[in-house]
């Protein structure tokens, strides 16, 4: 029992303290301000928070290209917020319906490649960029980066949703496999799907981006490794909010009607407890 109080205790001190970027570097990283990033964002009918992603993006990243890709929203304030934001927008069907498999998730590389950038960063519309990133992994990198979530008993590593980074050999590699619009992804299949929350996920009809592209890149034996900058989680958490502000990107973005969600106080200290008991730094989906 003292044992596992004092895992316990070095689990939450682990979650407050920043790592210091110096002390991650190594060849394996590059500057970010040397690296051309593409934005992406992705919505559907959340406009408010939109706004809020888009601004925040382009005061930090005057410089950067910005893609906003409405997934069957047609409202017309998109593309005004877009252009008052000098970012790209396109409209297009809703893929996140279950039956599109990995379709949504190769469409966003397909729209990387074709631009000149280096490296892709997703995220959502209530995603919170603090901060300019220090380091960025060199487009010649064959891994995907954020914050490793494991799910299913094989633990299954992908890469939480709200901010996904790949560069963009990687990205190379995954669209010329075609993986993403195999049928094991779709129903009856549905490979992706692995423990309770996902199966529950696919039987209210919708896939998931983070899991299909954690598919395919365990299939090209593709890695999905920890981003010392990014800490995202699909859950807000209270303790996340408080012990995370060293980082760059922060997923969800901390809003007003969270604190009347009694899990926003625990899920944080649960994951750190499971961290505890486990070993393992990755998220456990929630």
């Amino acid at each position: 029992m003292q044992a596992y109080v004092a895992r316990v205790v070095e689990s939450l001190a682990r979650l407050t303290r920043r790592i210091p970027v110096d002390a991650t570097a190594s060849r394996s990283w590059a500057r970010a301000d040397d690296v051309r990033i593409l934005w992406y964002i992705q919505t559907y009918r959340d406009l408010p928070r939109l706004r809020k992603a888009l601004a925040r993006v382009r005061a930090l990243y005057p410089e950067s290209q910005i893609l906003v890709v409405s997934d069957g929203d047609p409202d017309p304030a998109i593309p005004a917020i877009c252009g008052k934001h000098s970012a790209s927008f396109s409209l297009r069907p809703r893929l996140y319906g279950v039956e599109h498999g990995g379709e949504l998730v190769h469409r966003i590389l397909e729209a990387f490649l074709a631009t000149d950038a280096d490296v892709l960063t997703k995220i959502d519309p209530d995603t919170s960029v603090r901060r300019r990133f220090a380091l960025m992994p060199p487009p010649t990198d064959r891994s995907i980066y954020g914050t490793v979530q494991s799910a299913g008993s094989s633990r299954a590593p992908s890469i939480q949703g709200g901010c996904i980074i790949v560069p963009r050999q990687a990205a190379i590699l995954l669209a010329r496999s075609e993986l993403l619009l195999s049928d094991r992804l779709k129903p009856p299949a549905l490979e992706w799907a692995v423990d309770a929350r996902t199966l529950a996920r696919a039987r209210f009809g919708l896939t998931s981006s983070d899991q299909t592209l954690g598919w395919a890149c365990r299939e090209l034996g593709l890695d999905c490794r920890h981003h010392p900058e990014v800490f995202s989680r699909y859950r807000p958490s209270l303790m996340d909010a408080v012990t995370q502000r060293g980082v760059a990107v922060f997923h969800p973005r901390f809003e007003i009607g969270h604190l009347a969600n009694p899990e926003f106080y625990f899920s944080g200290l649960r994951a750190a407890v499971t961290e505890a008991l486990t070993g393992r730094g990755d998220i456990t989906l929630e």
